[in-house]
């Protein structure tokens, strides 16, 4: 039980996190997206919640890599709009 509810918070810190990147877009993407990200593990550190091996961490690493290694700004904003989808879905 403790799991799930651990799991649960987890997606919903990621949302927060996203939604943060959604409503600021207009910023330099990749060097916003690494700041936010490092604020979200920080976050879920000092809720003690696992974060190494979890899909909730998984669709972090996919967007960053994404937007590193793609110079295609609309295929960036695809994928943090995907990291966004992802996490609505999960955290309800």
């Amino acid at each position: 039980m403790n799991h799930q509810i651990k799991n649960k918070e987890a997606w919903k810190v990621s949302k927060k996190y996203s939604e943060i990147l959604i409503n600021n877009l207009d910023k330099d993407i990749l060097i916003f997206s690494y700041e936010i990200y490092k604020q979200y593990i920080n976050e879920l550190k000092f809720k003690k919640i696992l974060y190494k091996d979890r899909k909730y961490n998984q669709v972090w690493i996919t967007m960053l890599n994404t937007i590193s290694k793609n110079p295609n700004y609309k295929k960036c904003i695809s994928s943090i709009r995907i990291l966004h989808q992802t996490n609505i879905q999960r955290s309800q």
